[in-house]
């Protein structure tokens, strides 16, 4: 996990699963999916977004947006 977050460029950000959330790299919520932009500087790759995803099951997807609602 430190190899991920070593790779994180220190003005970058993720973009959380809340509409509200935009973390910096010092963030970290456990097991979730993401999707990111890489931009190589100085030689060495740099994570400069994250997208933050909540994976959650077809069969309590219906569950979870009565919750949202």
């Amino acid at each position: 996990m430190q190899a991920y977050f070593d790779k994180i460029e220190e003005n970058g950000i993720y973009i959380g699963t809340d509409a509200t959330e935009h973390w910096t790299k010092q963030a970290s919520y456990g097991l979730l999916r993401g999707s990111g932009v890489l931009q190589l500087k100085s030689g060495s790759w740099k994570i400069m977004q994250y997208v933050l995803s909540l994976p959650v099951p077809n069969d309590q997807f219906k569950q979870v947006l009565e919750v949202i609602k």
